[in-house]
């Protein structure tokens, strides 16, 4: 689960198989997080 200090909670809906790239990186954006910061992890 990805969670944010400064954010509420952000809903991901369950997807069948791998997500795309793009929708991928969408995701991240919106839950206030970096491609980085998400490798770092």
């Amino acid at each position: 689960m990805l969670e944010h200090a400064a954010r509420k909670p952000l809903v991901i809906p369950v997807h069948r198989g791998d997500l795309p790239k793009g929708l991928f990186l969408r995701i991240l954006k919106d839950a206030g997080f970096t491609l980085q910061e998400f490798r770092e992890g």
